[in-house]
């Protein structure tokens, strides 16, 4: 084992804009956030289109693009990972590790320290594997496979994780308000709006306290926590924050969900707090995101694709995994010969009636992204309106798209956050804008750990009090890495896990 110039803890704050956090910060309601920026280095993150959460951290926490580390989509699954990612180069070097929540780190594998993978995972395995409750509650594994239950058996379910969440460093306070969360659900059957976002900050709450005991047991050299609060919320709350962005927006769910973006942060703020103080002061802490957050455009008529209507009209089945970002349905592909198929079929799909173009279609290397040309954007189209698909026939419009009621009405934006203060890190820095790629060498050299060659960004150097003495290698990757494993995705499960977190 060497010796560290610093201890490195990342907050992964996904999905969060200076936008909402500086007026928040004005007003002094996220104090440990400040505090990090009044005695640190802070700026924009520059992120890299197309922003797919699973593409962009690993491309974060390896330093090398997508085409590089093999990660494009939801599904993909850690085995599928080309490069090495920050960890893995610690845990290489005999350093001690701590991952909880971070994409595309399921299935988790032996590391020294521990590995509790994200919302996104397919599966409840965890290591070491005594966590493996947290991700059978997260994922609703018994719900799923015991439906049908009698009530007294899920209170014994409530009760046996109540003593698990215990015993590995839950307060009784917050089991507490996990209990009562539960018994309110279960008597007055509130709003989903409400349900969803008191249900995030208790998961939130549960994972900071079970990190933080983790944090204590392992004392990490490197220590990353991923927190979705930020992105989530924005995704669904938007039209309720900035309401006079959108059209006809219910004043009474204003008054209720106005400051639920806000209190993301605020909550997210409380969670730092807890993170530094148990870190200490030797270790150094980056807070940053891996893309901004922004109201969606809003135009006078808009409509999404039904991603499950359109793949049937197409006639596939099981091997591609849909996804809505923003007004876009993005479509993953393991054949790639079926993807040039579809598209061009997709591309030549017009209105019957006047041969007008209907999708526009973006491509990546395993991916495209399809929506209704720009060109009908904020029109109004007739339901029964037909769409000529060639030799797959005609289908209605109104079977294909239904009208966008803003039920997500926040988009991802270029512009993310990036904080870094600790040990030898500048005060009051404003940091010229730097790329998601500018972390993982950044990272390395802050903890004195050689920065390879062959990664995409550069060492952020204007962060440091003084020069910091950096030293290279040609790289950490095995030559003539594979093609990552195709066959690890399981289609089924990972569309019902975007089902469930609101991307479907």
């Amino acid at each position: 084992m060497e010796d560290l110039r610093s201890k490195l803890l990342i907050i992964e704050l996904d999905g969060a804009s200076w936008d909402v956090m500086d007026p928040l910060i004005k007003a002094g309601k996220l104090p440990n956030i400040s505090r990090l920026i009044n005695k640190g280095a802070s700026g924009t993150l520059l992120s890299d289109p197309p922003l797919i959460s699973p593409r962009l951290w690993v491309s974060i926490f390896s330093g090398k693009r997508s085409e590089e580390h093999g990660i494009e989509f939801f599904g993909s699954s850690s085995k599928m990972v080309r490069t090495k990612r920050i960890w893995d180069i610690c845990n290489d070097r005999s350093l001690t590790v701590g991952v909880f929540g971070s994409f595309v780190t399921w299935p988790p594998y032996p590391v020294n320290g521990f590995i509790i993978p994200s919302l996104f995972s397919v599966g409840p395995e965890t290591y070491p594997s005594e966590y493996q409750f947290l991700q059978e509650l997260t994922l609703g594994e018994r719900s799923k496979n015991h439906a049908g239950r009698r009530s007294s058996s899920r209170i014994r379910d409530f009760a046996d994780y109540a003593r698990k969440f215990k015993k590995y460093g839950v307060s009784v306070s917050t089991i507490l308000e996990g209990l009562k969360f539960s018994a309110r659900n279960f008597l007055k059957r509130p709003p989903q709006d409400e349900r969803y976002w008191k249900k995030g900050v208790l998961h939130q709450r549960i994972c900071t306290e079970l990190f933080t005991s983790l944090y204590r047991r392992y004392n990490p050299h490197f220590a990353t926590f991923h927190i979705h609060l930020c992105d989530a919320f924005s995704h669904r709350y938007w039209k309720y924050y900035e309401p006079e962005k959108f059209r006809n927006v219910d004043a009474d769910a204003v008054a209720r969900y106005g400051s639920v973006i806000p209190n993301a942060y605020i909550e997210s703020d409380r969670t730092v707090g807890e993170f530094v103080s148990t870190a200490g002061p030797d270790a150094t802490v980056i807070i940053l995101s891996d893309h901004g957050s922004q109201a969606m455009e809003t135009l006078r008529e808009s409509f999404k694709l039904k991603p499950d209507v359109f793949l049937g009209f197409l006639g596939i089945d099981k091997t591609v995994i849909p996804a809505n970002i923003g007004f876009m349905t993005f479509l993953y592909f393991q054949d790639k010969e079926l993807m040039k198929k579809v598209s061009g079929t997709i591309e030549a799909m017009v209105f019957s009636d006047n041969q007008q173009k209907v999708f526009d279609v973006i491509y990546e290397e395993s991916m495209f992204g399809v929506r209704l040309t720009e060109k009908l954007w904020g029109t109004a189209i007739d339901p029964g309106r037909e769409i000529d698909a060639g030799g797959l026939g005609r289908i209605e419009f109104s079977r294909l798209f239904s009208p966008h009621k803003m039920d997500v009405s926040g988009d991802h934006k270029l512009e993310g956050v990036l904080i870094v203060s600790g040990p030898g890190i500048r005060e009051g820095v404003k940091i010229p804008d730097s790329s998601i790629y500018d972390i993982t060498p950044t990272s390395l050299a802050v903890m004195g750990l050689p920065v390879a060659r062959d990664m995409t960004g550069r060492v952020i150097s204007e962060i440091f009090a003084s020069a910091p003495d950096l030293k290279y290698v040609d790289s950490y990757d095995p030559k003539g890495a594979a093609e990552p494993d195709q066959e690890e995705i399981d289609v089924d499960k990972v569309t019902s896990r975007l089902k469930a977190l609101g991307y479907l």
